[in-house]
């Protein structure tokens, strides 16, 4: 079955299991599966997911929105039978109850993946005006091996996080008429001391929000909207909505 073909938006008991899925693969006794859940069509790490910009205009469009939630899930790649993380996307009002569809990133494509995808990435992370952003993309790019322990924080397994609607306009006004233009999701990994772990650093799986144009017709490589792309210090599920 082929769970990711042309989705966009998913019910609530696809999102459910499907985040089932997530957790099962961060518990396994071994870590194979969760290595190639980030792995793209072409068997290479995956350095980002991406939305359509129309879709974040319709994420911030509805009524009430006061918070997005970023949420973890895995589901079945029909092109190889292999499961891959997929980051969805939803409004929540105040008081944290769910007022949008899921929203669906689509990931990399193969010909954005290959031998050429460190190089790719240096020169994104050169372009982030935040040193800290830049070594969190280096800091997965860079990973030999992914372990359960860097999807876990204080409160449990790392199920995604919680942004501000603001974080997700600056985009849009960036962005001006939307076009072909994507809201990329970086994937990287945090470096820290911990209270319980203050001998030697801690990873911890996040997320940074970029602006990314395509190359219009005649123009080599591609252009960015925006100089600044930006990480919002995000909260954490657990503990947040």
């Amino acid at each position: 079955m082929n769970e990711l073909s042309g989705l966009e938006t998913i019910s609530q008991e696809e999102f459910d299991r499907y985040a089932a899925k997530w957790l099962h693969v961060l518990t396994k006794r071994s870590s194979g599966d969760l290595q190639q859940c980030f792995l793209g069509a072409n068997e290479v790490r995956m350095p980002y997911v991406s939305f359509p910009i129309e879709h974040i205009g319709w994420l911030i469009s509805t009524v009430g929105s006061h918070h997005i939630e970023a949420r973890f899930l895995v589901m079945s790649d029909g092109n190889d039978q292999k499961d891959r993380f997929v980051l969805a996307l939803y409004a929540v009002d105040a008081r944290g109850i769910r007022i949008s569809a899921y929203y669906l990133a689509k990931p990399p494509k193969p010909a954005q993946l290959g031998a050429d995808n460190a190089a790719d990435m240096n020169t994104v992370a050169e372009q982030v005006p935040h040193y800290m952003v830049k070594k969190w993309l280096e800091y997965w790019n860079e990973a030999g091996e992914l372990t359960p322990e860097m999807f876990v924080n204080s409160y449990g397994l790392l199920q995604g996080y919680t942004f501000s609607v603001d974080d997700f306009m600056k985009p849009l006004f960036n962005s001006q008429p939307f076009g072909a233009q994507e809201l990329r999701v970086g994937l990287g990994l945090h470096k820290y001391f911990s209270a319980l772990h203050y001998s030697k650093p801690t990873y911890t799986f996040g997320l940074v929000l970029r602006l990314y144009k395509p190359a219009t017709p005649g123009e080599a490589g591609a252009v960015e909207t925006s100089s600044e792309p930006f990480y919002d210090m995000s909260t954490p599920c657990p503990p947040g909505f």
